[in-house]
């Protein structure tokens, strides 16, 4: 259920970026143009911060973003315009402004972050929604070794729930699914299948587009790739054999594509 599930959102994922493409080539020069010229015009659908009476994963992600973005506003239009007037020794006065380091380094900071523990208690086939928030709690709560600001242990369900203190106000994200919804497994051998597909239009999806290696940094090996199947030679087996299946969560991915955004803006 979980890789028919992790296909049909890829082959979602496809047939849309297939259709901007159809879509750019009608409108404008074509790809080849626009590598030539080396510039072009994007507008940013800034996704809004999230707030539900439930908050859950997408709603994590889509804050973590909004995050990302000030956090790039902030350097962009006052911190460089301040060190600008510094080397140029104009007079100015300081402007007294709330950044959002602690929220940044809470959701993506090395070590330990949530996205990055929710990556790791991906991996355990023992690990719980329960048992992530609990580690959540004992390691980002106030009195904890890595304790941060922006972390909140809300008095309610605990057990199944932590709140973050975001730029624009604090949310409680309820964990029910988190890592089934930060798993989301397209296992490598579903990509052959269907760049092998009698239907030219799902061949063609999955021809090109991140196939067969892992699409964001953090991919992790989780199991050999060595499978035995009866009659054995085909593609499949053949091409997947001796790689380990690599896991590239839902949550890298993410961070991954706004690291691409931050640095094209």
């Amino acid at each position: 259920e979980t890789s028919r599930d992790a296909l049909a959102k890829a082959l979602y994922e496809r047939l849309f970026d297939r259709l901007v493409e159809v879509v750019n080539h009608v409108m404008g020069e074509g790809e080849e143009q626009h590598a030539a010229d080396g510039g072009f015009i994007g507008l940013l659908d800034i996704f809004g911060s999230e707030v539900f009476a439930v908050n859950s994963f997408e709603q994590l992600l889509i804050n973590f973003a909004n995050e990302k973005l000030q956090a790039l506003f902030t350097q962009s239009a006052i911190e460089r315009v301040q060190h600008e007037y510094d080397v140029e020794g104009l007079p100015w006065e300081r402007i007294e402004y709330t950044d959002n380091a602690d929220v940044l380094r809470l959701l993506e900071g090395r070590p330990l972050s949530v996205l990055s523990m929710l990556d790791d208690v991906c991996l355990s086939t023992n690990a719980s929604d329960e048992s992530f928030v609990t580690l959540l709690h004992t390691t980002f709560a106030a009195g904890a070794e890595h304790a941060n600001a922006a972390f909140e242990t809300p008095l309610f369900n605990a057990d199944l729930s932590f709140s973050v203190h975001h730029f624009a106000g604090r949310v409680t994200y309820s964990a029910d699914f988190f890592l089934a919804k930060n798993r989301d497994t397209l296992f490598a051998e579903l990509p052959l299948l269907m760049r092998d597909s009698s239907l030219p239009l799902p061949s063609a999806l999955f021809a090109h587009k991140h196939d067969d290696g892992p699409a964001a940094p953090h991919a992790r090996a989780v199991g050999s790739g060595r499978r035995r199947r009866g009659g054995g030679g085909g593609p499949v087996g053949g091409a997947a054999r001796g790689k380990a299946t690599q896991f590239v969560s839902v949550s890298a991915q993410f961070r991954a594509s706004m690291s691409a955004l931050v640095q094209t803006l």
